[in-house]
Formats: structure tokens, sequence, C-alpha cells
């Protein structure tokens, strides 16, 4: 997953940073509150431009089309390293960051590593409608209790895909 980390700092010192990250494809910004991101700058238009996540790369695109072209040449601006664009009073400074997406990967590194080292537990994952909402490591035979649970609800275990079940790990 590629993350982009924006930060917009303003003359005055004040500054503020926001991660985008690259499975929501677009981002609005600028200073109206139905924008996605929202600037700090009070100069900023209301949708002042846009971060789109396109062919594996962050794009920011100015869509004030005034002075987007004239000066820049182009309204759109690959972000595949760290860069700045000033606008008026600001500067944006934008940073990619790649992470690596597959937890069941890591998940498994870590559980090689706890195997190894003879300790036994047990990884619980909470999931709705594909979305993560909890995650918790407990020792064997532990009851595992949800955060929004009255009381212990026993949870059969079943394998990740790809991970070695032996002995109920």
């Amino acid at each position: 997953m590629l993350t982009l980390i924006v930060r917009q700092s303003l003359k005055n010192g004040t500054a503020k940073t926001w991660k985008l990250r690259s499975n929501n494809a677009t981002h609005t910004f600028g200073s109206s509150r139905l924008a996605d991101v929202i600037s700090i700058a009070p100069d900023s238009k209301g949708i002042q431009g846009l971060f789109e996540f396109r062919d594996g790369a962050w794009w920011y695109v100015d869509l004030d089309m005034n002075t987007s072209a004239s000066a820049k040449g182009s309204p759109a601006l690959r972000l595949d390293e760290e860069k700045t664009l000033t606008l008026g009073d600001c500067t944006l400074s934008f940073t990619p960051v790649l992470k690596e997406a597959d937890l069941y990967l890591r998940l498994e590194k870590a559980g090689k590593e706890q195997r190894e080292a003879g300790k036994q537990f047990q990884l619980y994952i909470v999931k709705q409608n594909d979305q993560v909402l909890e995650t918790k490591i407990l020792p064997m035979n532990k009851k595992f209790k949800p955060s929004m649970a009255m009381t212990p609800t026993v949870v059969r275990l079943c394998p990740f895909p790809g991970m070695a079940q032996t002995n109920g790990r």
C-alpha cells in the first residue's frame, strides 16, 4: 500500500499533517468543510485541488486553472518522491511511503517467531464487512471477549490462509 504523507505549513509556523491511503483513490483538498483534506490556509479556495492515486503513484491536481497550467506547465504533479509545492501563503510537503499491506504475511512471520521460541498463543481478528474492527493476542485456552461484548464469547479457531495449523495455534 502506498501512503502519502501531506504536510501543510503556513508562514506563521502553523502546520497540519494528513496521511492519505491508496485504498481511497481520490481526496479533495481545500478550505470547504466538504473537502476530504481541509486546508488551514485562509486564502485556499473551497476545492483547491485533488489528490489522486492512479497507475501506482500519487498525483496532486491543482484545480485553480488560472494559475496552475500557466505557472507550472501542467495542473498535475506526480508525487513519486519527496516534493514541496507553494500555494499562496502555504507550502505543501509530500512524502510517499510504501507500507506492507498484507497483514496475514506479517502475522505468519510473527507466529513463526513465537513458535520457534516455544510460545503458544491465540490470535483473534474481529472483522465485519471486510474491515478489521479489533485484534487481540491471548495465551492458549483463554476466552476471548470482544471489546463490545458483555460476556466472554467462545470463538471457534480458524486458520489463516497459508498459515500452519498445529496444536490449536
